[in-house]
């Protein structure tokens, strides 16, 4: 038995008529409201207090409502240096903001009134937590997502208290993780009417003693594969602990709303079904924690890369996606046995450095860093040719690497000249194709056999070769 809040009735509920323009309006009347004077502190550990208020919104990944006022009896208000942090004095509930950044203060014109207070426009929160005494028999963390396209096809069952269960996830690290969907739901001030938002949450089982960084952190490699599976990013909006003594709330970047765009052309199509995703989810869990430590950040960095949490133009996701596969690739690369031109070159390096060692050190050493480039001096594509042989990552049906309109010239073009004199069409189609090799190389590593889907457009030969004679115009 778990004990879940959604709105503490200690609170009053503010009810006031709501605008039909925006749906989410009616939910807000419904919404929290705390209200308190705070210790406002600075970056330089300088501090003033004022009148603060927040909204706490009815579903994660919404924005908040602040209100924060300087009272007029302490202005001017001096330079107050960014980052701020924000600690609530009088409530029982303990409210703290973190990374608070502000647009605007008012500082010269503003009504010099005994009890006003000027208003500050925020831009940024990093953090938004609520603690409060809470006596239960139980422990519990709940992980609220970012919403995304693929959860609406999962199914779910019959709703129970505001909860349905979706699928169960085992952890080798956390053990049993329910993802479920959870409901708000109010009625319409005036009307009969009611108007529901979803929202989805992991439920973890927890020891009082687990702190809340540590479930983070081991709860970001199954974020990792299902964004992968999904081919969207799935973010974490905040979370809830409940031990037997205290009730924690916490709220990540409370200003603004949280949501990612899925990172392939839509029609959208996963790489796995809704059936599947448990299985695959579980499978690719145990594999990973199986993993040299090198190669699980390796999974993290593409995985990050592949399905961004902000949405980029073509050219800049082709370059952050390409640039990340080479480094890795040749980082990962074998060293190779010198041929005879590359073991000449050392030596005649070395016969000129060797008498600058006591007369001119620095003059030395930079020589001697030649030798080093000269050992690594593989290229790009030998060192991709080489990672995705290792992985036996199919590659022949994609986009060559190699030749004068390959994926490495598109990167040496895009990064001397911009985009300045490239199709765009082509470089959109040889986006979707270094996603495509980069998932491929990424489901090997977790040894993940999935069912290919050739239904893109993009995918037909004769269409992307065609596309390859006009990629770079001259």
């Amino acid at each position: 038995m778990h004990c879940r809040l959604y709105l503490a009735p200690k609170y009053d509920t503010v009810r006031l008529v709501p605008k039909f323009w925006n749906r989410v309006n009616n939910l807000n009347c419904y919404s929290t409201i705390i209200s308190s004077d705070a210790n406002l502190i600075d970056a330089n550990g300088d501090s003033i207090e004022v009148d603060f208020s927040v909204t706490l919104p009815v579903l994660h990944g919404q924005p908040a409502k602040f209100t924060i006022g300087i009272p007029n009896s302490v202005m001017q208000v001096p330079d107050l240096k960014t980052p701020w942090g924000i600690n609530t004095l009088q409530c029982s509930e303990k409210v703290t903001l973190k990374g608070v950044y502000y647009r605007s203060i008012i500082k010269n014109d503003f009504m010099n009134r005994k009890f006003g207070s000027t208003p500050v426009q925020l831009s940024h929160v990093e953090s938004l937590t609520v603690e409060m005494d809470f006596i239960s028999s139980t422990s519990s963390f709940l992980i609220y997502l970012s919403d995304i396209v693929f959860f609406e096809t999962m199914w779910v069952e019959p709703e129970h208290d505001r909860m349905s269960e979706i699928v169960t996830f085992s952890h080798p690290e956390l053990g049993l993780i329910t993802l479920k969907k959870y409901s708000v739901e109010a009625r319409l001030l005036d009307s009969n009417g009611s108007l529901k938002l979803n929202g989805y949450l992991l439920e973890i089982q927890c020891i009082d003693n687990l702190e809340h960084n540590s479930v983070i952190e081991h709860i970001q490699p199954l974020l990792n594969i299902i964004s992968l599976l999904a081919r969207q990013r799935v973010l974490i909006c905040g979370w809830d602990k409940q031990s037997k003594s205290k009730y924690t709330r916490h709220w990540k970047y409370p200003l603004e709303t949280t949501q990612t765009k899925y990172s392939l052309p839509k029609p959208e199509k996963y790489l796995v079904t809704s059936d599947e995703l448990e299985a695959t989810v579980n499978l690719g869990l145990k594999n990973y924690y199986e993993l040299e430590k090198s190669k699980q950040d390796i999974v993290h960095k593409l995985s990050f890369n592949l399905c961004s949490a902000i949405e980029r133009r073509d050219e800049v996701k082709y370059m952050a996606l390409f640039t990340n596969l080479e480094s890795l690739a040749k980082d990962l690369m074998p060293e190779q046995e010198l041929d005879n031109i590359s073991s000449k070159v050392i030596e005649l390096i070395k016969t000129v450095a060797i008498p600058q060692k006591t007369t001119n050190h620095s003059v030395f050493t930079k020589l001697m860093d030649l030798t080093s480039h000269v050992k690594k001096s593989k290229t790009a594509a030998d060192a991709i040719d080489s990672l995705l042989s290792k992985y036996r990552v199919k590659s022949q049906d994609l986009w060559s690497i190699r030749g004068n309109n390959g994926l490495l010239n598109i990167r040496n073009h895009l990064a001397h000249t911009g985009n300045h004199g490239i199709n765009h069409q082509g470089l959109f189609v040889a986006t979707f194709h270094l996603t495509i090799l980069i998932e491929r190389l990424v489901l090997s590593m977790l040894d993940l056999t999935l069912v290919e889907f050739n239904r893109e457009p993009w995918l037909k030969l004769d269409y992307f070769e065609t596309l390859k004679n006009e990629i770079i115009q001259k």
